[in-house]
């Protein structure tokens, strides 16, 4: 994870604060749960829904409206964010190479 625990890359998080600090801005939100997984069928579970909204408020308690995502993964699909009056405008990679260039 971001921190590090587990199989994914451990340098996430300082390659995601390396990346705001480039562009002068940006907010990074960590909602650690290592239990926390995606159903088997790509579902999404009551769990994740509720941590992507405690995410949202914190962002719209920021007054945060407009996202780029970090992430070397598709668009994830997140409903709801509109009654936090949240856009995710796109993604920017971490590592790997912009969205139509893979």
């Amino acid at each position: 994870d971001a921190l590090g625990i587990g199989p994914k890359r451990h340098d996430e998080l300082p390659r995601a604060m390396e990346i705001i600090a480039e562009a002068g801005r940006g907010v990074v939100v960590l909602l650690r749960d290592p239990g926390m997984k995606l159903a088997v069928d790509g579902a999404v579970s009551p769990q994740i829904l509720r941590q992507y909204g405690l995410g949202a408020q914190i962002l719209s308690g920021l007054g945060i409206t407009r996202l780029t995502l970090l992430t070397d993964s598709p668009l994830p699909k997140v409903v709801g964010l509109e009654a936090y009056d949240l856009v995710i405008e796109g993604t920017h990679p971490i590592f790997g190479a912009p969205a139509g260039e893979n």
